[in-house]
């Protein structure tokens, strides 16, 4: 889900052993790329939390509610 990892994440084809071992052997043997999307996602995580989530469904409920 690129909208929630960002570039802070590897992605993989789920459908695909291959795949999958291939980035989890780049980031076991990768130290430099592991300490990068380590640091890219603790930056990524403080854009999310429960109250903003919390707060963004109720203005979705607010607008329906309207309508």
């Amino acid at each position: 889900m690129p909208e929630v990892g960002g570039d802070a994440a590897l992605y993989v084809d789920p459908y695909s052993v291959d795949d999958i071992k291939k980035k989890l052997k780049l980031l076991i043997n990768d130290q430099d790329l592991r300490r990068e999307k380590i640091k890219k996602g603790l930056e990524r995580v403080k854009q999310f939390s429960w109250e903003k989530a919390a707060r963004e469904t109720a203005e979705v409920y607010r607008k329906l509610s309207h309508d």
